[in-house]
């Protein structure tokens, strides 16, 4: 079984703060450059994977808008999905829209799988 790589794992091999590893891979300016290099690349080198899953249940926030419409089809739904996309296109959450039932499988694996926010 693959070890997962933890923030405090970094910090150890390092000799700093789990604190000042999560700032330097958020790219805080409390952690100055040579620092925030230093913890990216020791990150890089233990194979360090950001999960998205763990910091939502930290914050109480995934970022994910999710909207069930019965007929995707329907140009009432298809209206009220354009406007909520072109606003949540603005915003940091992501919209995925999808049909109930057809599409559930669908939504599950985008959500378990989907990309870190920041980069």
């Amino acid at each position: 079984m693959v070890q997962k790589i933890k923030l405090s794992t970094i910090a150890e091999t390092l000799g700093i703060s789990t604190a000042t590893v999560s700032l330097a891979l958020r790219d805080s300016p409390l952690v100055a450059s040579n620092t925030r290099e230093k913890i990216k690349e020791q990150a890089r080198a233990l194979g360090y994977i950001y999960n998205r899953r763990a910091a939502s249940l930290r914050t109480s926030r995934s970022g994910i808008i999710g909207v069930v419409v019965h007929d995707i089809m329907n140009p009432f739904y298809g209206e009220i999905l354009k406007a909520i996309e072109s606003e949540a296109r603005s915003q940091p959450p992501h919209l995925h829209p999808f049909q109930p039932l057809r599409q559930c499988r669908k939504a599950a694996h985008l959500h378990r799988d989907a990309p870190a926010a920041r980069r």
